[in-house]
């Protein structure tokens, strides 16, 4: 199982979070903060998907168990659902009007909650939609986190056994037919 990456990728979730943030708190110009967000956005993104794909094939080559494969994806669902859960509520706190279905809610934790609830909504699925986005700004990210999340639960709940053989079968073409390896 590869703990060290999961505690790298919440770490870079909660520190993309503290800098989203202040500089949210701190600066006036939404267009900077919206990019801050953007660029937080992509930078935890990539790095979580890049090195759970890369996690996932030698998961799979290995030969780990399937009880692990669950535990660990389901890890990074969390760890994505967190990330763009806290670009919501960044963009939330700097544009107010981002999203519908929030109208009246001033607490931060309640806000928080919120974008929570949203990204795990988006991430699953499940099609609810008692907040929506109302601006560009917050639909682009909509749009990325989708994308993020179609791309993911395929390979995620993609048959373990058809995985593995492909990649066995991948591995078994490399080899010469003198017995080498390339």
């Amino acid at each position: 199982m590869r703990q060290l990456e999961i505690l790298y990728a919440t770490f870079i979730v909660i520190l993309c979070l503290l800098v989203e943030y202040w500089v949210v708190k701190s600066n006036d110009s939404i267009l900077f903060s919206f990019s801050i967000i953007i660029l937080c956005m992509i930078l935890k993104i990539g790095y979580i998907i890049t090195q759970s794909f890369k996690s996932i094939i030698g998961i799979v080559k290995k030969g780990t168990a399937y009880h692990q494969y669950l535990l660990y994806v389901s890890f990074i669902a969390i760890i994505i659902t967190a990330s763009y859960g806290s670009d919501f509520f960044a963009l939330q706190l700097l544009a107010p009007d981002s999203f519908d279905g929030m109208e009246g809610i001033t607490n931060e934790f309640e806000v928080f909650f919120k974008m929570f609830y949203l990204s795990l909504l988006l991430f699953t699925n499940l099609g609810v939609a008692d907040i929506s986005p109302a601006s560009t700004y917050s639909e682009i990210l909509v749009m990325s986190e989708g994308i993020i999340a179609f791309v993911s639960l395929i390979f995620m709940l993609s048959d373990f056994t058809s995985l593995r053989e492909s990649f066995s079968k991948k591995d078994e073409n490399l080899i010469i037919e003198d017995g080498s390896n390339i």
